[in-house]
């Protein structure tokens, strides 16, 4: 019956945790007088581990938050980067401290090549306080970046070309404690202090 076809529908998965039609739940036979009994179904041996493995956190797993796109780069130790954003005309580009993927809070300890290159209408980058890389050509021909704000004190790396064609009055707001180390990893750019700005030339 139609009433028996929709209590089916509502126990069948469509999707969910990216797998489908894989039947979670016993199912229920309707008859004119209501509930008339019920029909138990076993998953497939496949079935149950596509379910265990949609689950579990791999590397390469992916997912969007704040409009930033962030991929595992080790499960187990739980590290993610930023590669991308999921549009064009992001004005904020927000990498957070950590991330959750799959259930798991993972840090997010870098910002991948190219991952934010050609976003012509940020004007403001946030680098979040797990951040030990930025890869090269990250923020490459982001005209009207302005403002960037390094919250973290471990960043140990900025790949080549990293800023190149952000806009000429930009600044790079640092930890006072990292003035000396992050002067170096930025060269040519303009670099403040947090939280009171005193600006000095890198050179």
């Amino acid at each position: 019956s139609s009433a028996a076809s929709d209590v089916y529908k509502r126990q069948m998965m469509h999707g969910e945790y990216g797998i489908e039609d894989v039947c979670l739940s016993t199912l229920t036979i309707l008859g004119p007088n209501g509930i008339q009994g019920k029909l138990p179904m076993r998953m497939k041996k496949e079935e149950i581990e596509k379910l265990k493995d949609s689950l579990t956190l791999k590397n390469g797993d992916t997912v969007t938050a704040g409009g930033v796109q962030y991929r595992v780069t080790d499960a187990a130790a739980k590290t993610a980067e930023a590669y991308g954003t999921a549009k064009k005309n992001i004005k904020t580009i927000n990498v957070t401290a950590t991330v959750t993927i799959k259930d798991v809070t993972c840090k997010v300890t870098a910002i991948a090549d190219q991952a934010f290159a050609g976003q012509k209408k940020a004007t403001k980058a946030v680098i979040g306080a797990n951040v030990t890389k930025i890869g090269k050509k990250a923020f490459y021909g982001d005209s009207r970046l302005k403002s960037i704000t390094v919250k973290g004190k471990k960043l140990k790396m900025v790949g080549k070309q990293a800023l190149k064609g952000i806009n000429k009055h930009a600044v790079v707001r640092v930890p006072k404690a990292k003035k000396k180390a992050y002067k170096a990893l930025f060269k040519g750019c303009l670099l403040y202090t947090s939280p009171s700005p005193r600006d000095y030339a890198a050179s």
